[in-house]
């Protein structure tokens, strides 16, 4: 008791019950006082929240499902906003773009300055496009190293809609393997 009489408090635990299963509690307390500040009542509350630990861990086993398969693969990940026209560019992301100072949110204007110039205006021209209603998208540019080389990304991405209207678009981006001219296109229609 002498954490309930402290002040507000909420812990989570695990009980084993007698049917051998166990079970998620999240337990939270707080005092009531008498005009002195004696405290006089403890009131409390246990919730069984199994389920909400079950979701929990489902979602953690599919996020490092995708961090490995991302990782596997070399990829990164990128999310437009088309609203605030922002990026968010995973640490690999930024990594392929020659910068390795980990995940950044990048305006329009920030991401064309990691691009090989020449294929600036392309790539300006299919981030219009993008912010149609657009449903899959594709960009292949080059790219500077540090080292003053050049390599060829190609990005991927698909259209998240909510009430029927594209908000974001999110996607993948990795090395493009072997040299090729700037291809750059955009879609209206789902992928198939």
């Amino acid at each position: 008791m002498t954490k309930q009489g402290a002040g507000t408090y909420r812990e989570e635990y695990r009980i084993a019950r007698p049917d051998g299963t166990t079970r998620w509690i999240r337990d939270e307390a707080f005092p009531i006082r008498d005009a002195s500040g004696v405290v006089y009542r403890i009131v409390g509350l246990a919730e069984d929240i199994t389920r909400e630990k079950e979701r929990e861990e489902a979602a953690q086993q599919c996020e490092d499902r995708v961090r490995f398969a991302l990782a596997s693969a070399e990829l990164g990940l990128w999310d437009w906003d088309r609203k605030t026209r922002r990026m968010y560019c995973s640490e690999r992301a930024m990594e392929l773009l020659g910068d390795a100072k980990g995940s950044r949110m990048l305006s329009q204007e920030e991401l064309l300055a990691y691009i090989y110039e020449p294929d600036r205006p392309e790539v300006a021209r299919a981030l219009r496009e993008a912010q149609d209603d657009s449903n899959i998208c594709a960009i292949r540019h080059r790219a500077p190293r540090p080292d003053g080389s050049l390599h060829w990304l190609v990005w991927f991405g698909y259209a998240l809609k909510k009430n029927g209207t594209a908000t974001r678009l999110m996607g993948s981006v990795g090395t493009a393997g072997s040299a090729q001219p700037a291809k750059i296109s955009s879609s209206r229609s789902a992928p198939a």
